[in-house]
């Protein structure tokens, strides 16, 4: 199937190849699209040093999931834009009085001017952004994004501005590719049949009329399903919007796949991230959702980088659920939990339903983690009183504030070769040296665990 608008096809193509600044087409018609609208909290601009304003749709999601875990804002709005070799002024107008505004992450902050119901920044390079103004209740999302070739190519391609229903369960079949241009909306679950796909592109996956009873019912109907519950290889996942998934985003997990550049927006529970099974890596990816974000259960040699989270009410940020299996070399580095809903940990490793028992978790690194503001979930969680634990390393982690309990370290009764080691962690900027000071409640063995300063 070919999608194909020949005007727009040409302009993007130009576009992408010449412009500095190259804010989305809007889409068509979203009236028949479930659960999305333009926004009417926000309008925004964009300005490069040369040539005027140019404006960039901005795009809103209610908050339609009734359930006590429910999360707490009414909606979200979110718009993107590309820019490249200058930097780019954004002006944000509200459709509401301003009292603050604060921008996340707030590492590399981004000073703000406020005027009246005007909000400006400048950013010199593409970033990933949360804007709250006055309170978190209504954010904008900001996805600042390098310029990209679209392929054109792609077996399904979805030009600017198309908006396109396909239903649920749209077959993908072995090896071939879906693009979605920035500025197009397709209404889909798709339902994968083969291995070797790509997924690409800087429009919206949309799958908000599948309501969560229906996908409880049958996980089949997740955005990338698959005929029964397995392991997908060999895949691409790029840029794309994923909103408004029913429950987890691929039934199964994911091997020898790059997830890259993905946005992902929803409001059920078991709004769950890729989890990946090994060889496998994710980076540059965006979390509003209502469950955990980046997961593992099994496999090795997983890395997840440079990732942004809005922690949910349900989930975990970082997570890894124990398996029988020896699993050994995961990496989660460079990351900003930018705001907590939720009493769970930030950080798991969790022996889920028993399959950790007689399992190894080896070389589990965890750096440059940054958790910004208030919270209600500890910091960690360890629960391996039936597995081994070789060393796993908290490097470089830090919350802006504390709790009066931290979270839990739990072991074997003889942990000897279990092997957790804290390196410049700090709670509320004091620095954890101990296991009193770290305010976690312990079980078993703990001779294991370390603490250390610098590299």
């Amino acid at each position: 199937m070919k999608h194909r608008t020949p005007f727009l096809l040409i302009w993007t193509l130009v576009a992408t190849a010449t412009a500095a600044i190259l804010p989305y087409s809007p889409p068509g018609d979203l009236s028949e699209i479930a659960r999305l609208g333009r926004s009417e909290d926000y309008a925004v601009t964009i300005r490069g040093q040369t040539g005027g304003e140019k404006p960039c749709f901005v795009y809103a999601s209610t908050n339609y999931w009734e359930h006590k875990a429910r999360k707490p804002q009414d909606s979200v709005s979110f718009t993107s834009f590309a820019f490249a070799d200058e930097p780019v002024t954004v002006t944000v107008e509200c459709l509401f009085p301003v009292q603050t505004a604060e921008l996340h992450p707030k590492q590399g902050a981004v000073p703000l001017a406020i005027d009246g119901n005007c909000i400006r920044f400048t950013l010199p390079a593409p970033r990933q952004l949360a804007l709250a103004v006055n309170d978190t209740q209504r954010p904008l999302l900001l996805f600042a994004e390098a310029p990209e070739i679209p392929d054109t190519n792609a077996t399904h391609y979805f030009a600017p501005g198309s908006v396109t229903r396909l239903g649920a369960k749209f077959e993908i079949k072995d090896g071939e590719s879906v693009y979605i241009a920035g500025g197009a909306v397709v209404e889909a679950t798709f339902f994968v049949t083969g291995n070797r796909n790509t997924y690409r592109g800087r429009g919206i996956l949309s799958s908000g009329f599948i309501p969560w009873p229906q996908w409880d019912a049958d996980k089949t109907l997740c955005q990338f399903g698959a005929p029964k519950f397995r392991t997908l290889r060999e895949n691409q996942f790029e840029g794309l919007i994923l909103l408004n998934s029913p429950g987890w985003w691929v039934y199964g997990d994911v091997v020898q796949t790059t997830v890259r550049g993905v946005k992902s927006i929803a409001w059920n529970g078991n709004s769950d991230g890729i989890h990946l099974g090994g060889d496998s890596l994710m980076e540059d990816c965006f979390f509003f959702v209502n469950d955990d974000c980046l997961i593992a259960n099994g496999g090795s040699r997983n890395t997840w980088r440079r990732c942004t989270i809005w922690r949910s009410p349900w989930g975990h940020p970082i997570i890894s659920l124990l398996t029988k299996r020896q699993s050994r070399d995961y990496l989660w580095e460079d990351i900003d939990v930018i705001a907590t809903e939720g009493g769970g940990p930030i950080i798991t490793l969790k022996n889920y339903k028993n399959w950790g028992v007689g399992g190894t978790l080896e070389n589990f690194t965890v750096r440059d983690v940054r958790i910004e503001g208030p919270r209600v979930g500890p910091l960690l969680k360890i629960e391996a009183a039936a597995c081994t634990v070789r060393r796993f390393l908290l490097d470089r982690v830090r919350a802006e504030t504390t709790l009066d309990r931290e979270g839990l370290l739990a072991f074997p009764a003889e942990g000897a070769d279990d092997t957790v080691e804290f390196r410049d962690v700090t709670l509320a900027g004091k620095l954890v040296t101990s296991l009193d000071e770290t305010k976690m409640k312990t079980e078993g063995d703990c001779s294991g665990v370390k603490f250390s300063t610098g590299r």
